[in-house]
């Protein structure tokens, strides 16, 4: 990790909490000037008004963590050899004859769209709405009920396990599931800083830890949601022969339980690209992957699209639409998928479509809102982002902007705070599903 990356990183990070995690140290201890790298965090720690001692009690904690690592035979993230007896590794060298082989047909979780045994991959930027659509498909399996966004049915319920590298489970992930219809008690979570507080070390996909907790769960259906979450540190994306050396243990897995894998990706920034080189930083997952789907919104009626860019096992299906509800589970606000119906367009053809209707409604200003809050990792956005963002979404005025947003506050669906930021500098947040107080801008 170079310095401007580990800068980057560290620049992220928003609260005292998530700084002092040892994760956030680890790669400053693996290079070889670890004083630069900590004299980043250092500056930022100060940002964030950390006390000097609770930031070298962090700093000694992130090193005691490496050093009982690099002790159990790990690397500094906790990755360790596959070994046989003694400690000795054991390649495998006879191949199979095809001979051997009896010719087998597709399994199918979803008919038609993923297949058993195979890693899939799901594109879209943030704020799209991918989260939702997820909830839709969980849903369906755990419940084997006829679904309107997905084709085929389901023999029996299934069992989902999510790898979360950014939704909380219990703020995010249990309500928009139950807002969904799905059934919870065959949804098994592991976060990634949940793991990494309980083994003191990273989760990673390459790993055997991710592949021990496949097996033990036995799920049919396996999320990895983002996978750039739990991928190795020294992993570089564009590098196609990483990339698929990364991939090769989770497919493997895969294979062996028997379980559909969905590869979480979030899109470039690359505009007036689709399909293929919207994955273009990580091009070896479209040919990894049996099944690409990619989400976006339709630039002329808002709408959320899933288009079924690859399907290697039968046709592509066709294109579904919906659009973004908000509801309420158990007392806390989330949001939920609401099936428009389908078409063929394909996410080349929405991608280039241009807007030829007048700017959009309060209506659609607020349902963006709404979107791009419940798909950021903290619920939250800062309030003059958030206006840019939905008017270049949705093309919307300011004026309509302004509209859409008193509505919310006023119903509580959103409420405002004023946060300090680095030298002093204050700036107003909006916060979805909060409980914060105060006054807008």
């Amino acid at each position: 990790m170079t310095g401007n990356e580990y800068q980057a990183m560290v620049d992220a990070i928003d609260t005292p909490a998530e700084l002092l995690r040892p994760e956030s140290f680890l790669p400053a201890f693996q290079q070889p000037t670890p004083e630069d790298y900590l004299n980043i965090i250092h500056r930022r720690s100060i940002v964030l008004h950390i006390p000097q001692k609770d930031f070298e009690q962090a700093a000694k904690n992130a090193f005691a963590v490496m050093e009982a690592s690099a002790a159990a035979g790990g690397d500094v993230f906790g990755r360790a050899e596959h070994t046989g007896k003694g400690g000795i590794i054991v390649p495998q060298l006879a191949p199979i004859g095809l001979s051997q082989i009896q010719t087998a047909a597709v399994e199918w979780l979803i008919p038609g769209l993923f297949p058993r045994g195979e890693l899939s991959v799901l594109g879209a930027d943030g704020g799209t709405g991918k989260g939702l659509w997820q909830a839709q498909l969980i849903a369906h399996a755990t419940t084997a009920r006829e679904s309107d966004f997905f084709p085929g049915s389901i023999s029996k319920p299934c069992r989902t396990l999510i790898f979360s590298g950014e939704d909380d489970p219990a703020k995010v992930l249990r309500p928009r599931l139950l807002a969904a219809g799905a059934d919870v008690e065959k949804v098994f979570v592991e976060t990634s800083d949940g793991f990494f507080r309980k083994n003191g070390c990273l989760l990673s996909i390459d790993s055997e830890l991710m592949t021990e907790i496949i097996r033990n769960t036995a799920p049919d259906l396996v999320i990895v949601d983002p996978y750039q979450a739990f991928l190795p540190m020294d992993v570089k994306m564009a590098e196609r022969n990483q990339m698929r050396g990364a991939t090769t243990p989770l497919r493997a897995v895969l294979r062996e339980t028997n379980s559909a894998g969905l590869l979480v990706a979030h899109s470039n920034k690359k505009g007036s690209v689709a399909g293929r080189q919207r994955l273009a930083d990580s091009a070896d997952l479209w040919d990894a992957s049996r099944c690409v789907v990619m989400m976006g919104r339709d630039r002329v009626t808002k709408q959320v699209y899933v288009s079924n860019e690859k399907n290697s096992y039968a046709p592509e299906c066709r294109t579904t639409l919906f659009t973004i509800e908000g509801a309420t589970v158990e007392g806390v606000k989330t949001a939920v998928a609401v099936y428009q119906g389908t078409t063929d367009k394909k996410d080349y053809d929405f991608i280039m479509d241009k807007p030829t209707r007048p700017a959009a409604s309060k209506d659609e200003a607020k349902e963006a809102i709404l979107s791009i809050l419940n798909e950021s990792q903290t619920g939250s956005m800062e309030s003059d982002k958030l206006r840019l963002a939905v008017m270049d979404e949705t093309g919307c005025s300011e004026r309509t902007y302004n509209r859409a947003r008193q509505d919310l506050k006023a119903a509580g669906t959103i409420y405002p705070k004023k946060l300090s930021l680095k030298d002093g500098l204050q700036k107003w947040y909006i916060f979805y599903r909060s409980d914060t107080d105060g006054i807008l801008p």
